[in-house]
């Protein structure tokens, strides 16, 4: 379903009215990457919310099993902020959506997709259900894919603007089993908070919450800009024999981490990376890329991990990404939140 914008999408209720994909995402190209295929579209335009509330988007995947049959093109809702101008593709905005009282399972790429110009584009999206977003890949036998909500913006590279209305606000939802309960990428700018977050034994081996730098292999022309974490539980559902890896992973951008608490089988609360390198690689993997981590502040936390040295807090880059030069255990003392609960509830 494609609409245009300034349409309220609206159900009888959470489990009510639902909607269920039926068929393979796209049974042609089950191999190529990308979000190819939506349940519903909003194509925006400046100054026409939108909105959908009080209904169920189940996508191809059943269950919590391991192989849980979703196709990697399957998506959710999308809320796109590209538009055709003279043949050229344009970043516009999404305006002051709304997405709320809804569940989204079973999909094997992202429950919700959000494209557009990262300066411009907000909306609040809260108490909603995720749950189950992953995608199976049975020839690596790994799970690849997966997001409740994904953030993109237009490659760009704009000022940092912590603390302000023109955000993606993600507050107050229950997000469960999902490969990454949020990530961003190609200067995206998101707030994450007030939500619960749980990890389980099929999602324990990636990051629960996550934002991307910039890398050659994931398309983007830039990394995340900034992000806002705070406020959240963020926790596993596993046996006590598993641990979970990281509750935050971030490979780049900008913003602060703050009062969340943490649960204690992950292994690390915060991982800090540079895109592209990981431990395993070792130091020739840590190069000073563009849009990587330079002023992000993390304080309050409250952090009981398996390992809790640095206060659970691991840089993976240490001299690429520096304590006390690019990320700071303490308050940022100009930053003020924006006012909670959103304005738009």
């Amino acid at each position: 379903l494609k609409v245009g914008a300034g349409i309220y999408i609206k159900g009888a209720g959470k489990n009510q009215t639902i909607i269920t994909r039926s068929t393979t995402a796209d049974a042609a190209g089950a191999e190529k990457r990308g979000p190819g295929n939506f349940m519903i579209t909003f194509n925006c335009a400046p100054g026409k919310p939108s909105a959908l509330a009080n209904l169920t988007l189940q996508g191809g995947g059943r269950g919590d099993e391991k192989q849980n049959g979703s196709d990697e093109r399957d998506s959710g809702l999308h809320l796109n902020g590209w538009k055709n101008e003279n043949g050229a593709r344009v970043a516009s905005s999404c305006d002051d959506f709304r997405i709320f009282n809804t569940k989204f399972s079973g999909f094997g790429f992202s429950a919700i997709t959000i494209n557009g110009n990262p300066t411009t584009t907000r909306g609040v999206i809260f108490n909603n259900d995720f749950t189950n977003n992953y995608f199976y890949n049975s020839r690596s036998q790994t799970i690849v894919l997966g997001y409740g909500v994904v953030v993109y913006g237009d490659g760009s590279w704009p000022e940092l603007r912590l603390g302000t209305a023109d955000n993606i606000f993600i507050e107050n939802n229950y997000m469960y089993g999902n490969r990454h309960h949020v990530a961003s990428n190609n200067s995206s700018r998101y707030v994450y908070r007030y939500n619960t977050a749980i990890t389980t034994t099929n999602t324990r081996n990636h990051y629960a919450l996550d934002a991307h730098g910039r890398g050659a292999n994931n398309g983007s022309k830039s990394g995340s800009r900034q992000y806002e974490i705070y406020g959240n539980v963020i926790d596993t559902d596993l046996p006590k024999a598993e641990s979970a890896r990281t509750a935050i992973g971030i490979r780049g951008g900008d913003g602060v981490i703050f009062a969340n608490f943490i649960g204690a089988q992950f292994r690390f609360g915060l991982e800090l990376m540079v895109e592209n390198a990981s431990e395993a690689q070792g130091k020739e993997a840590c190069n000073s890329v563009p849009d990587r981590i330079t002023d992000l502040y993390i304080w309050d936390n409250r952090i009981s991990v398996a390992n809790s040295a640095k206060n659970g807090v691991l840089s993976v880059c240490p001299n690429t990404v520096q304590l006390g030069r690019d990320y700071f255990l303490q308050t940022k003392k100009d930053y003020l939140p924006f006012t909670y609960p959103h304005p738009l509830r």
